[in-house]
């Protein structure tokens, strides 16, 4: 895939991302959003998902590695280039360990109902 410098309305956010691009810096996004326009990219299309995630490494782009999530899906285990080598980064169990260690169990209100989106029934 080919990254695009994503614009946005927030300019503050577009500056930080493309400084990001723009640098020698190695990225990886991880698109959770399910209300707002996917990330852009160039070229191919995007398979079906509802969730996304990209590494783009600093020495190949505009090429980057993207995988599509679906909801019920697993999230993947990601490359990241520590120092010279590829190492896994398991972005599932990352969240998870986020979640417990902020007490979210105690702060999100599970009863309430969750947003979806408009082709879903």
């Amino acid at each position: 895939m080919s990254c695009f410098h994503p614009p946005t309305s927030e300019p503050a956010r577009a500056e930080k991302k493309n400084a990001f691009f723009d640098s020698d810096v190695h990225l990886i996004e991880i698109d959770l959003l399910r209300q707002w326009p996917r990330m852009p990219f160039l070229e191919e299309k995007i398979p079906e998902s509802d969730y996304l995630a990209m590494v783009s490494r600093a020495y190949q782009r505009p090429r980057c590695e993207v995988w599509p999530i679906k909801l019920r899906q697993p999230l993947p285990v990601l490359p990241v280039l520590w120092p010279d080598q590829d190492v896994p980064l398991d972005i599932g169990q990352a969240l998870r360990s986020v979640y417990e260690r902020a007490r979210y169990d105690l702060r999100i209100n599970y009863n309430k109902r969750f947003l979806k989106m408009k082709n879903e029934k």
